[in-house]
C-alpha cells in the first residue's frame, strides 16, 4: 500500500527530473564559463599582448555583466518565474560565447564575456527560486547543495578536461561549442520545465520594489552581505583566474601540471558545494548549532588555508588548493538564511540581493588583484614575481578577516542573524502546483 510519504517522495523524484536537472545544467555551464579563463588566460595574454590588469578586467567583464543584472533579475524572477527568465537569458549567454569566439581584440573579448555573464546571471538564482517553489523549506539547503555540486562539476570540467580539449582544438572552437550547448539547455528549460502556478494576484511593480527595499533594509541582509561579498567574491575571483596565474607565475608549473592542481581545487569545490548544505542540516539536528556558527567555522578554515597559500611554504600543494575549493563556498549558506527571514514570494529578491554583492566583490577582486600585481615589474619571461601575487593575495585575505569580525559583532548583538519571525517562517511553505 502506498503511503503518503511514499507519494511525496515519488513527487520529489519527478520534480528533480523535470525541474532540478534542467536548471542544474544551466548552472553547470555558468560555472564552466566562470572558470575556463584559469586555463586559457595564458593563451589570451600571449595572443592579445595583455597585461595582468587587462586579463583581470576582461575576465571580470563576466562578473560585471552578472552582477549588474541582479537587481532587475530578482524582480523578474518573482514576477515571471524562473523558467521564462532563465531560458531567455541563456540565449544571451550563447550569443556572448559566439562573440567571444569571434573576437580579434580585447574589446571583443570584454563584450563577449560581459554578455556571457549577463546571460548566466540567472542560472543559480533561478535554480534557487525553483527550489523555493517546488520543495518544502526544510529541504532548501540540501537541494541547493545538489544544484551547487553541478556548478562544482562545471568548474572541474573547466580545468584539466578543458586543457585536454585544447590539445585537439583551439579556444575559439571551444567557445563555439559552448555557445551551441548553451542554446540547447535554454530550449530544454523552456520546453521541459513545468510552470508553477502563483497563488493570489501577482505583485505590482510598486509592491515588488517595496519588497526589495524591505530586504535591503533588514538586519539579516546587513549581517550576511559583507561576509558573502568578501569571502565568496574573492573566492570566485581566485578560482576564475588568479589561481591559474599563481600556479604559472609563482610555482612555475607548465600547462598540464597547472590544470591538474586546478582540478584538485575544483574537485574540492564540488565536494564542498554538495556537502555543505547537508552538513549544516546534520550539525543542526545533532547539536542544535545553527547555520550561522557552522558557516563561520568553515570560513575560519578558509582564511587559514589562504594564509598558508600566501606564505607559499608548500608550493603547488594540491591539498591546500583542494581545501580552498572545499570551504570557499561556505558563504552560500547565507542564501537560505536570508530567504528564511521573508515570505516565499520574496525568494528571488532575497537570493539576488546577496548574489549582487558577491559579484560586486568578485569584480573588484578580479581587477584589484591584477592592479596590485601590476605595481611590481614583470620578469623577462613575461611572468610576475611571486612577491606580487603574495602581496595581492595577502591584501584580499586581510579584507576577508575583517568581514568575519563584522559578522561576529552582528551575531553577538543577536544570534538570530536570519531575522526570521514566526510570521515569516509560517509563510515559507511550498506553494501547491
Amino acid at each position: 500500500m502506498t503511503t503518503r510519504a511514499d507519494a511525496l517522495e515519488g513527487r520529489y523524484v519527478k520534480i528533480t527530473a523535470l525541474v532540478l536537472a534542467p536548471f542544474s545544467a544551466g548552472y553547470f555551464l555558468s560555472y564552466l564559463y566562470r572558470t575556463v579563463n584559469s586555463v586559457i588566460g595564458d593563451l589570451l595574454r600571449a595572443e592579445f599582448s595583455l597585461s595582468n590588469s587587462d586579463v583581470g578586467l576582461m575576465t571580470a567583464a563576466y562578473l560585471l555583466g552578472f552582477g549588474l543584472f541582479q537587481v532587475p533579475l530578482g524582480l523578474l524572477l518573482d514576477r515571471y518565474g524562473p523558467r521564462r527568465v532563465n531560458s531567455v537569458l541563456l540565449m544571451i549567454a550563447a550569443t556572448g560565447a559566439t562573440i567571444f569566439a569571434l573576437s580579434t581584440s580585447a574589446v571583443g573579448l570584454f563584450i563577449g564575456r560581459g554578455l556571457i555573464g549577463m546571460g548566466v546571471s540567472s542560472a543559480l538564482m533561478s535554480s534557487f527560486k525553483a527550489v523555493n517553489q517546488w520543495y518544502p523549506a526544510d529541504r532548501w539547503a540540501a537541494m541547493n547543495g545538489v544544484i551547487l555540486v553541478m556548478g562544482g562539476l562545471g568548474a572541474v570540467v573547466g580545468s584539466e578536461p578543458i586543457q585536454a580539449a585544447l590539445t585537439v582544438t583551439d579556444w575559439r572552437t571551444l567557445f563555439f561549442a559552448l555557445a551551441g550547448i548553451t542554446a540547447f539547455v535554454s530550449l530544454m528549460i523552456f520546453i521541459v520545465v513545468p510552470d508553477q502556478r502563483q497563488q493570489g494576484e501577482p505583485e505590482t511593480l510598486r509592491d515588488l520594489w517595496r519588497g526589495m527595499v524591505k530586504v535591503y533594509s533588514s538586519r539579516a541582509f546587513w549581517g550576511l552581505m559583507p561576509i558573502a561579498l568578501t569571502t565568496m567574491g574573492i573566492g570566485l575571483a581566485i578560482q576564475g583566474l588568479w589561481a591559474g596565474l599563481w600556479l604559472s607565475d609563482v610555482d612555475g608549473l607548465d600547462a598540464g601540471a597547472k590544470a591538474r592542481i586546478l582540478l584538485y581545487l575544483n574537485l574540492g569545490l564540488m565536494v564542498g558545494y554538495f556537502g555543505t548544505g547537508f552538513a549544516a542540516q546534520y550539525v543542526r539536528r545533532l547539536t542544535g548549532i545553527g547555520a550561522g556558527p557552522f558557516m563561520l567555522f568553515l570560513l575560519l578554515v578558509y582564511c587559514a588555508d589562504q594564509g598558508l597559500l600566501v606564505l607559499n611554504i608548500w608550493p603547488a600543494n594540491g591539498v591546500l588548493w583542494f581545501i580552498f575549493g572545499l570551504v570557499s563556498g561556505a558563504g552560500l549558506l547565507s542564501f537560505p538564511m536570508l530567504a528564511a527571514a521573508f515570505p516565499l514570494a520574496y525568494a528571488g529578491r532575497c537570493n539576488t540581493a546577496i548574489n549582487l554583492w558577491i559579484f560586486v566583490g568578485a569584480f573588484a577582486a578580479q581587477f584589484g588583484i591584477g592592479a596590485l600585481t601590476d605595481m611590481f615589474e614583470r620578469q623577462p619571461n613575461g611572468a610576475y614575481a611571486p612577491e606580487a601575487y603574495q602581496t595581492a593575495f595577502g591584501v584580499v585575505l586581510a579584507i576577508q578577516v575583517l568581514s568575519l569580525v563584522w559578522y561576529l559583532l552582528i551575531y553577538r548583538s543577536g544570534p538570530n542573524i536570519s531575522g526570521s519571525s514566526s510570521d515569516d517562517a509560517s509563510s515559507n511553505k511550498t506553494e501547491t502546483a
